[in-house]
Parts: structure tokens; C-alpha cells; sequence
């Protein structure tokens, strides 16, 4: 059970102009689903008909996954043809789950063949030979649960599956340190079931990036609403460089659909236990806001989770994990050497700062600055530098 701190006071609210969607519509945001079956193995219906349910709900994109051990007498190369042939306003993508009695979601396959490996780490190691990345399905199914969550080289666990779902244990999982990715599906095997839950990935109409996402976990699982948040300028599935003399972090949080979510949790992860360490009512304030919430000595993650009236959990994103920093790395390469007294220098002359391949102009970000300040006093100057250039040297 989540303990609670106080919840942190927004001062300022930005308004937006209202908008009301049956499945909210989000620049650079594609609504899908990753689980589902055809005639090809125990669906009720053709992939194309499957499709076309996908788009009567607004979505962009879905990956069929019919189970692989029916490959042995369907054809492969017939159902990829079949997802290209049904990719009409949509992208139908084509993958498989494995497994017999343990069942791993496989997508990205470069080539395929069939197979009834059962093992937990062999389905894992016979993806990733097939050029893929996968996710557990349906871990703590009472008859095709997983066997062995010690296994490694999976991507993530399938928090949602239909109206079943297993958050507490991808917090256990969690607060071991191991960074496991969410997803929710619907594992449809008919059009009618379809739709709840789904997800939002960010990404543009691109087969590319839409593996991307389902990848790195730039993802949000949901049962209608859209939420998201940042750290800095990391996002969902990244890691964020925090200096260790931190004791709290700024989330920016957006979402739509407030009549389906009225409290936003910002959880926080420790090895010892999940914080609820702010709330957000969202009949009170409006999208987006900014908010400080206190970091642990040991916090591993942040992740977010939004409930409706009833207390129905509604959405749940990623985290962003946490990396804490030695004092003076600017550069986020976890060392304090010359390259960040350059960095340094950089800002202090209001020049322009690459930071992992991305380049920074004056007027800088706060976490960029709050990095160069190495001497804590809230001012960049020559101190600084020579502060830098001193930890660099004692190096």
C-alpha cells in the first residue's frame, strides 16, 4: 500500500482551451494496442476485420500477435502480407506470442519461425535470436502465469491485460532496481473486445518509431485518459541525471479526459516502498502544471497513476528513473573532468552547451544551471569553472 506525504501546493495553474474527445486526440501521441488474435490462431476473426474495429475506436495503429505454435501449419509470410494488405489508415504490424503455458509477447521480429519453447529465459533468448524485444504477457494469470520473474533480457511485463492487472508486482519489480517497462492490452480475440484497455505511444506515423516507443517505454497505459510528465527534459523511460546534493525534483504533469480522472498520484519508488508523495485534483486545476516533489537518498523512479471518482485506477505512465550524479558532472557521463569545466566555461560565457547530443542556448534550463553551480551559491560565474577545475584536477 502507498504511504502518503503532504500534497504539494500548485500556485499557478495554466489554463487551455477545453476539449472534449471521446478518445482524446494528442499531437505526437498514437493510440493502439499490442495483444490481440485472428483466424491465424484463436481469434475469432480476420486480422482485416480487426483492423478495421481499430479504427472505428480512433486508434493508429495495432500489432497482431497470434500465438506461434499455430505457425506450424499457418503461413508466416501469408499473415505479414495480410497486416500490409489491412494497413489502410492504420498500421497493422505482425508479431507473435510465444510460449505454451508461458506466454511472451514478441515484436520488431527481423524473420520468424515457429516453436514450443516453454522456458521462461528460452522464450526471451529465442526473441531475441529472431531480431526482437518482447514483453510478459499476463505474468499472474491464474492458468499462463509466468513461471520466473528472475529471468533477464525482457523489455517489460504486461501490467494490464483486459480487466486483469498485476501493478503491485511491476512495483516489486521496481523497487528490486530493475528497470521494467509497462504495457496494457486488450489481448482481444474478437473486434467487441477491443478498446479497454489501450495505449498511447509517442510517436509519428512511422513503423520505425512506433517500435521505438513500444521499446523504450515511451508509452502510457490506458483505459480511456491521457497522461504524461517530464523531469527536466527527460521523458518516459529515460533516466534522469539529478546532482546528489538534491533533495527534490520538478515534474512538469499534463493530461486530458477529466471526466474519467479526477486525482493524479505522483508515485515515487524506493527500495523500500512506493510514495504517494503529491496529489493533483484535476476538478481543481487544469493542465499543465509544474511541481517540486522531494527525492529519497535511494529513489529509484518516479512514475505516475491517475484514478477516477470511484477510485478506479484509469491510467498509469512509465517512469523515469533516477540517476544521481557526482557533484560537477554536467555532462551527465557520471565523471567530473576537464569536458565539464569546458562545459562549464561555456555557460558561464553564454555560449552555446552540448549535452548528450543536444545542444543548449542562453537562456539555459534550470536543471542544466542548477548542474553548473558548483559551488551552490545560485549564481554561474568564473567561480564555478575554478571550483570544477579543482574537483577535476583532485580527480
Amino acid at each position: 500500500m502507498s504511504k502518503s506525504f503532504p500534497a504539494f501546493v500548485v500556485l499557478i495553474a495554466l489554463t487551455r482551451v477545453s476539449i472534449c474527445f471521446c478518445l482524446p486526440q494528442i499531437p505526437g501521441w498514437l493510440a493502439g494496442d499490442a495483444h490481440m488474435h485472428s483466424t491465424y490462431s484463436d481469434g475469432s476473426t480476420s486480422i482485416a476485420v480487426m483492423a478495421a474495429r481499430a479504427k472505428e475506436l480512433g486508434w493508429q495503429w495495432i500489432y497482431m500477435t497470434d500465438h506461434a505454435p499455430y505457425f506450424f501449419l499457418r503461413n508466416w509470410t501469408s499473415y505479414v502480407r495480410e497486416c500490409e494488405l489491412s494497413s489502410d489508415e492504420i498500421f497493422v504490424l505482425a508479431g507473435s506470442e510465444f510460449g505454451l503455458t508461458n506466454h511472451y509477447l514478441g515484436y520488431g521480429l527481423d524473420h520468424f519461425q515457429p516453436t514450443i519453447i516453454d522456458s521462461c529465459q528460452g522464450l526471451i533468448d529465442f526473441v531475441a535470436d529472431l531480431g526482437g524485444f518482447g514483453y510478459i504477457a499476463h505474468p499472474t494469470s491464474s492458468t499462463l502465469g509466468w513461471d520466473d520473474l528472475q529471468v533477464t533480457g525482457y523489455t517489460g511485463i504486461e501490467v494490464w491485460n483486459g480487466n486483469t492487472g498485476c501493478e503491485y508486482l511491476w512495483d516489486e519489480l521496481l523497487r528490486q532496481g530493475r528497470k521494467v517497462l509497462g504495457i496494457s492490452n486488450s489481448d482481444a480475440h474478437s473486434p467487441a473486445a477491443l478498446g479497454n484497455p489501450f495505449l498511447y505511444l509517442k510517436a509519428s506515423l512511422d513503423k520505425e518509431e512506433i517500435l521505438t516507443s513500444l521499446r523504450t517505454g515511451k508509452l502510457i497505459m490506458s483505459r480511456g485518459p491521457f497522461l504524461n510528465f517530464e523531469i527536466g527534459h527527460y521523458e518516459l523511460g529515460e533516466t534522469a541525471g539529478i546532482p546528489q546534493r538534491c533533495r527534490e525534483v520538478s515534474l512538469k504533469v499534463e493530461w486530458l479526459g477529466e471526466e474519467k480522472l479526477k486525482q493524479i498520484n505522483i508515485l515515487r519508488v524506493d527500495p523500500e516502498e512506493v510514495w504517494t508523495v503529491a496529489t493533483i485534483d484535476t476538478s481543481l486545476i487544469q493542465s499543465p502544471v509544474e511541481l517540486d516533489v522531494p527525492l529519497g537518498n535511494t529513489t529509484i523512479c518516479f512514475r505516475l497513476q491517475g484514478v477516477d471518482s470511484n477510485g478506479k485506477v484509469m491510467v498509469l505512465t512509465n517512469p523515469i528513473w533516477i540517476q544521481f550524479l557526482p557533484e560537477g558532472d554536467i555532462n551527465e557521463d557520471s565523471l567530473v573532468n576537464i569536458l565539464d569545466v569546458i562545459l562549464c566555461l561555456r555557460l558561464v560565457l553564454q555560449k552555446p552547451a552540448l549535452v548528450k547530443g543536444k545542444i543548449y542556448y542562453p537562456a539555459y534550463p534550470d536543471w542544466l544551471l542548477q548542474r553548473a553551480d558548483a559551488d551552490t551559491n545560485g549564481v554561474i560565474d568564473i567561480s564555478d569553472v575554478i571550483f570544477l577545475l579543482q574537483r577535476a584536477r583532485n580527480k
